[in-house]
């Protein structure tokens, strides 16, 4: 697909369980085709864990394309930016654990928690987190911002940490 920058990080098959797979690369050509947005496909790699960090940034980006946010770039480098103040301020075992409470919440579609949790963390790192001003005026809206930071949590900065037994 043109335009897609790094296209080659959604070519990836995800195993779901023994023997079914999900063809990330396909669901994103058809919904891209449909205009259909990725929220789901960002949410199943969050749980897996940090290493498909690239995969996921590269399906928020396509995501924003689809949300039609032009003005989120700002916001998605503040969120970023914050992720790591935060990783360089708190043990990882504590940011790891702030990210699975953020999974967990995002997941279930409780954005008054997710809001929740950013205040507690940003309490406790000491970090302030701008970007959490546009979650807590239209989360649905920006949601892509708190995948962006969530994504970069206890994530490290290394672009090699991909998973190795996907399947191409």
């Amino acid at each position: 697909i043109q335009g897609i920058e790094r296209y080659s990080l959604i070519q990836f098959k995800l195993k779901t369980s023994e023997n079914l797979f999900i063809d990330i690369e396909q669901e994103v050509i058809n919904r891209i085709l449909n205009n259909l947005i990725l929220d789901d496909l960002i949410e199943l790699l969050l749980k897996e864990d940090s290493s498909y960090h690239l995969r996921i940034h590269q399906l928020i980006k396509i995501n924003i394309a689809l949300y039609g946010g032009e003005n989120m770039d700002d916001e998605m480098k503040s969120a970023y930016a914050s992720a790591k103040q935060v990783n360089a301020r708190i043990p990882n075992n504590k940011a790891n654990s702030y990210k699975q409470k953020l999974i967990n919440a995002i997941i279930a579609h409780d954005y008054d928690r997710v809001c929740e949790i950013l205040l507690q963390l940003s309490s406790y790192s000491g970090v302030v987190f701008n970007f959490a001003y546009d979650l807590f005026e239209d989360f649905e809206r920006n949601k892509n911002i708190a995948y962006t930071f969530i994504n970069a949590l206890n994530t490290p900065n290394k672009e090699d940490g991909e998973k190795a037994n996907e399947k191409k």
